[in-house]
C-alpha cells in the first residue's frame, strides 16, 4: 500500500471524457460479443492516474505495468504491481469478489530519467526466466521506442534495469505519440509489434524480433490492421493473441482506411452504438508472416463508453485486461470465443 500511495502521489494528471463520434460503421454484419467480467482493484489502485500501459504473467501472478511507474522526475525506483491467480480465481467464480489490493514488485532503473516525462512512458512488458523487457516510448516526432532489459531477483522482489542495453526499434510511422507498445515473448526472443499498421498509416507494416541479448533477429510482414495494437499475450505454438481498438477521439489523427476484418468477419453488435471497436485478434507466425488466424473476440463496450485497452494476458480460458484511464481504470476478464465456442 505504501508503494502504491507514493506512485499515486507523482501522478498529477486529468484526463478528459468527452468523446467525438465517428460515422456509423454501418453495413457490416453482427459479430457475438463477450460480456466482461469486472474485477474492482482497491483504492488506489483503481485510479485512473495511473494509467496502466501493460499486464504480463510470471510465476503465477498477474503484473500490471503502471505507464509512469517512475514519476516524472528524476526517480529511479519504482513499483509495478501484481495478483496472485489464486485471488483472481476466487473473484471470477464469484467465491471472493471484494476488491483486490495487489502486491508489488520493487525496479531500479538508473540511467532511465529521460523517459520519466509527460507524452513518454513505459509501454509494455515481458518477463522470460530470470529476465525482463520493457518497451519505452520516447515522444517526439517521430516517436521513437526502444527495449531495454533488466534481470528479476524473485527472493529479492526486485527488478534491475540495466540502461546500457537501450536498444531503439525502427519506427515506422511519423503520427506523433504512436510508437511500439506491443512485445511478444515468442520462446526466448521478443517481438516487437507497432501501434499503428493500417492502411493509411504504414505503407508495409513490419514486427521486429529481437534475441534476449535484444540483437535484432528478423523481421516479419504484418497484415495492415486498422485501428490501434496495444499489448500481446505470450506466444504458443506460434500463436498469439493481440488488442485491436478504436476509440473515436483518434479518428482524426489515426485516419483509419476501411476495416477489412470486420468486412470479413463482422461487427459486434455494441460497437456499431459507441462507435468504437474493442476486439482480441488471434495471430498466428507462419514463416516471415504473422497472420490472422480467426475471427476476432468483440468485447460489450461498457454503457460509461469506449474503453482505451492498454494491457492483455492470456488467463485459463480466456483474457485479462486493463485500460490505461478511459473511461477510467477497468480490469476485466473475458472467455475467448475466438473459435465460436
Amino acid at each position: 500500500m505504501k508503494a502504491a500511495i507514493l506512485l499515486l502521489a507523482l501522478y498529477s494528471f486529468a484526463c478528459g471524457t468527452d468523446e467525438p463520434t465517428t460515422n456509423e460503421q454501418a453495413g457490416y454484419a453482427i459479430a457475438p460479443e463477450v460480456t466482461p467480467v469486472e474485477i474492482r482493484l482497491a483504492s488506489p489502485f483503481d485510479s485512473a492516474d495511473f494509467e496502466y500501459s501493460g499486464l504480463a504473467t510470471v510465476d503465477e501472478k498477474l503484473v500490471l505495468l503502471p505507464q509512469y511507474f517512475l514519476g516524472f522526475d528524476k526517480d529511479t525506483t519504482g513499483y509495478l504491481f501484481t495478483i496472485d491467480f489464486a485471488r483472481l480465481d476466487k473473484y471470477i467464480s464469484g467465491e471472493d469478489v471484494s476488491p483486490i489490493t495487489p502486491d508489488s514488485i520493487e525496479v531500479h532503473a538508473s540511467g532511465l530519467e529521460r523517459f520519466n516525462h509527460h507524452g513518454s512512458g513505459y509501454e509494455a512488458i515481458v518477463f522470460s526466466g530470470d529476465n525482463v523487457f520493457l518497451a519505452i516510448e520516447d515522444i517526439g516526432d517521430p516517436t521513437n521506442t526502444f527495449l531495454v532489459k533488466g534481470e528479476y531477483f524473485r527472493n529479492d522482489n526486485l527488478i534491475i534495469f540495466n540502461s546500457a542495453t537501450l536498444t531503439e526499434i525502427p519506427q515506422q510511422t511519423h503520427v506523433r505519440n504512436y510508437g511500439y507498445e506491443t512485445l511478444v515473448k515468442c520462446d526466448e526472443n521478443l517481438i516487437a509489434i507497432a501501434e499503428l499498421n493500417g492502411a493509411n498509416n504504414v505503407a508495409n507494416p513490419k514486427a521486429y524480433e529481437y534475441d534476449a541479448e535484444l540483437n535484432a533477429v528478423k523481421n516479419f510482414a504484418l497484415p495492415k490492421i486498422e485501428y490501434r495494437i496495444t499489448d500481446a499475450t505470450t506466444c504458443d505454438d506460434n500463436t498469439f493473441w493481440v488488442i485491436n481498438y478504436f476509440w473515436p477521439g483518434d479518428l482524426n489523427i489515426i485516419n483509419p482506411a476501411s476495416d477489412w476484418i470486420a468486412e470479413k468477419y463482422g461487427m459486434g453488435e455494441h460497437q456499431s452504438i459507441t462507435k468504437g471497436v474493442e476486439r482480441i485478434l488471434k495471430l498466428t507466425i507462419s514463416g516471415d508472416s504473422i497472420k490472422l488466424a480467426s475471427p476476432p473476440v468483440y468485447i460489450k463496450p461498457s454503457a460509461e463508453g469506449s474503453s482505451n485497452w492498454e494491457g492483455i494476458a492470456k488467463f485459463r480460458d480466456g483474457f485479462l485486461l486493463v485500460t490505461d484511464s478511459y473511461p477510467k481504470t477497468r480490469l476485466i476478464f473475458v472467455k475467448d470465443n475466438a473459435d465460436g465456442k
